[in-house]
């Protein structure tokens, strides 16, 4: 997705909603208030645009890098510390973010081949990791630097549910995975984009009862989705720009 066209498209829904308040006779307060309504449509696209530029978050693109596996899970008075396997992963530093299915977590420390985060209660409430044993297999990916290529959709790793898998067939080469409906279904559009524990997929299909994307092999190999089964649940993050166009018309 070109951010550029994202960031227009959320502008231009701002300023047409703006507009539609000041239809009589043009008046410098009038003026005033439509340029300041568009100057926050400009700030808030360019914060979903280019959410790098927020020093208190990370920005993903739904492209997991590889998988990761927990190697120890660590209770404390404030929550729950895990550590992470993932030999392949390199060039980390203390207090980047980082998506542990779909998560943006921050990575408190680290060595050759594992890195530590830890999980406050809201993250533990709000996902399923709290829930993860020892052995568990997590997708990841780091934050996109801002020079980066933007293959995926926008990801902000701010789970909004957890959704069930409730069937997997194989079709041909490829996989379909069927869906529980999640809280907030108005956010699923068919051929939009969804997070689903991190992978940045395509919706395939809608009804009533759920929803269904296509998983090539590619995705199916590199990812934790090899080892799901019906009934295992995932984590959902709805494309952000529907949710700030929710919120600007």
């Amino acid at each position: 997705m070109n951010t550029a066209i994202a960031a227009g498209a959320v502008a231009s829904a701002a300023d047409a909603a703006s507009e539609s308040q000041f239809s009589g006779p043009g008046s410098r307060i009038q003026a005033n208030t439509r340029a300041a309504g568009k100057n926050a449509s400009l700030r808030a696209a360019v914060a979903i645009a280019l959410p790098w530029q927020d020093e208190r978050t990370g920005m993903f693109t739904g492209i997991v890098e590889d998988t990761g596996r927990i190697a120890e899970r660590t209770k404390t008075a404030d929550g729950l510390r895990l550590r992470i396997e993932a030999p392949w992963l390199d060039a980390l530093d203390r207090g980047q973010s980082i998506s542990v299915s779909g998560v943006c977590l921050t990575v408190e420390d680290h060595d050759e081949g594992w890195f530590e985060t830890f999980l406050a209660a809201e993250t533990r409430e709000k996902t399923y990791l709290g829930e993860l044993s020892v052995g568990d297999q997590v997708n990841i990916e780091r934050a996109m630097p801002a020079n980066g290529r933007f293959d995926g959709h926008i990801v902000q790793g701010h789970v909004d549910g957890v959704a069930q898998i409730e069937e997997i067939a194989t079709v041909d080469e490829d996989w379909r995975f069927r869906f529980e409906h999640p809280d907030d279904p108005q956010y699923l559009v068919e051929k939009g984009s969804i997070t689903l524990d991190g992978i940045s997929l395509t919706i395939a299909a809608i009804d009533d009862d759920g929803f269904e994307v296509a998983i090539i092999p590619e995705t199916y190999e590199l990812t934790s989705l090899s080892e799901k089964a019906a009934g295992d649940s995932v984590h959902v993050e709805y494309d952000v720009i529907a949710k700030y166009v929710e919120q600007l018309v």
